[in-house]
């Protein structure tokens, strides 16, 4: 199970425990990379995902969207 449309952004936590991927299905998701399942999904974009980055202290991930918003996610 993932993302509904094209995953366009994928980025590595500092510690490498999680990924961060944003898609054209507008939301972001965060998986373990220990079980592979998504562990969080983010929504509220309402346009394409167009980057996710991490805070160095993995607690934020950061998401930007087509739709002229940065978001923060915690």
């Amino acid at each position: 199970r993932g993302h509904q449309r094209k995953v366009v952004a994928v980025t590595y936590s500092p510690d490498g425990l999680y990924i961060a991927s944003g898609s054209d299905d507008h939301t972001v998701w965060l998986w373990m990379t220990s079980t592979k399942k998504a562990h969080v999904i983010f929504k509220g974009h309402t346009d394409r995902i167009s980057s996710v980055d991490f805070a160095p202290d993995n607690l934020v991930v950061a998401s930007a969207s087509h739709d002229g918003s940065v978001r923060f996610w915690d």
